[in-house]
């Protein structure tokens, strides 16, 4: 760093300076007494500052926080692109003390960042507590989904048994056939669900590729019954 910037010929004695540049785009300069006297009393002085301004904005990763920190005075270094800053985020009041002080005003103790608030510990347990309720909620909300899903699987299956199979002939609401024996197959066969699918698309559009009427399955340029609806009538029944 310190080979970029160009800093006046100063006298051996006086040292060198060293230059660091941190991801908040902030600069450190080491360097003894001496060398910033004569350097505050050199011409070049101002081209040094400017020098260091336009190296600390080259180094500024976005990325980080960068918040001036109310005790710090220094720039917040977490970086976003992980997790929101805890400190200075969206939400981080949340994660604050809130208990009254006895001088007035409330903690701003951050409990996520630093624990059990040592002045006030009883807001560590409303915070456990709304952690519990939340990852509670959280569990809750998966569940429901899984069995919606389940739900709707089981309705999917049993609405496709009530259609025949065209590829073992079961017929409405018999079990598929394993190919070749007598013996029930483990699960219905692609085709009846196909074909579920292409009567709840025929139930809600016609279609503009093969002229199909509602509620008609799609032709093949042949005549015959499509195995699948065509995309144009798929694209109008979900719009």
């Amino acid at each position: 760093m310190s080979e970029t910037i160009r800093v006046p010929d100063i006298p051996a004695p006086v040292g060198q300076p060293r230059f660091s540049i941190d991801r908040t785009g902030w600069v450190t300069v080491k360097a003894s007494p001496q060398w910033w006297r004569a350097t505050a009393q050199s011409d070049d002085w101002a081209d040094i500052a400017e020098q260091l301004a336009i190296a600390g904005e080259d180094s500024t990763d976005p990325r980080m926080c960068r918040v001036i920190g109310a005790t710090t005075k220094m720039p917040c270094k977490i970086d976003t692109s992980r997790e929101p800053c805890p400190h200075h985020g969206e939400g981080n009041e949340t994660n604050r003390c809130g208990a009254q002080k006895a001088k007035g005003g409330p903690c701003r103790w951050n409990l996520v960042v630093h624990g059990e608030c040592p002045n006030h510990p009883q807001t560590w347990q409303r915070i456990l507590e709304e952690r519990r309720k939340q990852e509670e909620e959280e569990r809750q909300r998966r569940a429901d989904i899984a069995e919606r899903w389940a739900a709707e699987q089981a309705q999917r299956e049993r609405d496709a048994q009530a259609l025949p199979c065209s590829y073992c002939d079961a017929e409405s609401e018999a079990p598929c056939i394993r190919p070749g024996t007598e013996e029930s197959a483990s699960r219905l066969h692609t085709p009846r669900f196909k074909l579920l699918d292409h009567r709840h698309a025929a139930a809600q559009a016609e279609c503009t590729s093969c002229g199909a009427q509602r509620n008609a399955l799609c032709q093949t340029s042949s005549g015959k019954d499509a195995a699948d609806a065509h995309a144009a009538r798929v694209r109008a029944a979900a719009g």
